[in-house]
């Protein structure tokens, strides 16, 4: 059997004592009052609302997935996931599970491209001229010539580049 995840195991706690979550995403105790919870920064364009259960950080729509579908998801590879993509609401009606995968095909095609760009420059390690010079240094050089013009860089990222099968955006 796997393991719980802090996160996980805090909303099983939680789930167990009582606390639910009604039809517009408020928390509700096992009193029946409707508690407060905080937006949690989970990432930088991604924000939870939260609440705080002996040492534990709930998060809300965890608790609706609960509520939902019961607590076999925890064990499991599923994410909660919100239908409308707005990850502050925690409507009955907007929490479904699904997978990573689905997740990330819930992200429009144009976003999902940038935010691929946008990591991809992160991990650049040459600027779009050198690329430029290493692809003309190619068309007089074997790529032995060109390993040896630039020895740090593996043969087959010289060949990659030449072949533009990485650095595709550089003309």
């Amino acid at each position: 059997m796997n393991e719980l995840s802090k996160l996980k195991l805090g909303t099983l706690v939680a789930f167990t004592e009582g606390y639910r979550v009604n039809e517009l995403g408020e928390i509700i105790n096992p009193k029946g009052k409707i508690i407060k919870s905080l937006l949690w920064p989970k990432g930088k364009n991604i924000s939870y609302y939260v609440f705080n259960f002996r040492g534990y950080k709930i998060q809300v729509h965890h608790l609706v997935a609960m509520q939902k579908y019961g607590a076999e998801w925890l064990l499991g590879d599923l994410l909660v996931r919100h239908k409308n993509d707005d990850s502050l609401d925690n409507t009955l009606a907007n929490i479904i599970l699904g997978t990573k995968r689905d997740n990330w095909y819930d992200i429009p095609p144009e976003k999902r491209k940038a935010d691929l760009s946008k990591m991809h420059k992160s991990r650049r390690i040459f600027t779009d001229e050198e690329i430029r010079a290493i692809r003309k240094d190619k068309e007089i050089l074997s790529y032995r010539q060109l390993h040896k013009k630039y020895p740090k860089v593996a043969k087959v990222t010289l060949r990659f580049i030449c072949t533009r099968r990485t650095y595709k955006h550089v003309e």
